[in-house]
């Protein structure tokens, strides 16, 4: 009975080689094969995968960057999982320095309009003052023009006169009528007058005489 030979069958990634001697003795060799392909592979994901990690190094880089500002501090600490944490702090001090200036800054704006109103009210009252001044120096003025205007002498004759009158800048003119009875004991008087400052000024009066 002829005896059954082994076989011997490659695997993956195996390759099989069969050799004979002159006493009909078979080798059998196996060899792996040459598998760069799928090493070329991972290198390439390798290579593609170290682009990547660099990319997203990169982002987080541009995304981590914390400045501090004016009055401002910034910590960095790292937290559990590794991230970056970063504390903003403001100056508290000038933080309130500024809080005392802009208080003092309203306290003054408000003093300024308070001043500004009262320099306003004083402004009028001056404006009222300088114009009761000139009403009072233009009354004297009128005053001044009915004392110098003559009146009748002689009795049963009606006489009408025109003065002028001024004082401190003001003026006045004024007309008066008299009248003085038959046996000369009787004088009635009347006037009217206008000032520069466009104010009417009159009066009467009678005289009796003995």
């Amino acid at each position: 009975v002829e005896a059954k030979l082994p076989e011997v069958k490659a695997g993956d990634n195996t390759t099989v080689t069969t050799k004979t001697d002159a006493n009909g003795k078979v080798t059998y060799t196996v060899s792996s094969k040459d598998y760069q392909p799928e090493i070329d592979k991972v290198d390439a994901k390798a290579e593609s995968n170290k682009a990547k990690i660099a990319e997203v190094e990169k982002e987080a880089k541009r995304h981590s960057v914390v400045k501090s500002g004016k009055h401002t501090t910034v910590e960095k600490s790292i937290g559990e999982n590794g991230e970056a944490i970063y504390t903003v702090n403001a100056d508290v001090d000038y933080l309130a320095t500024k809080a005392e200036v802009n208080e003092v800054s309203k306290v003054v704006t408000g003093n300024t309009k308070a001043i500004q109103e009262n320099a306003r009210k004083i402004g009028n009252l001056d404006h009222k003052i300088n114009k009761a001044e000139k009403k009072a120096r233009a009354g004297i003025a009128s005053a001044i023009a009915v004392a110098n205007i003559p009146q009748v002498t002689i009795p049963g004759k009606s006489a009408l006169g025109v003065g002028v009158g001024g004082h401190h800048n003001q003026h006045a003119i004024a007309t008066r009528y008299t009248q003085m009875s038959d046996n000369g004991k009787w004088i009635i008087s009347g006037s009217v007058g206008v000032t520069t400052q466009r104010e009417v000024n009159y009066g009467a009066g009678v005289t009796y005489q003995w």
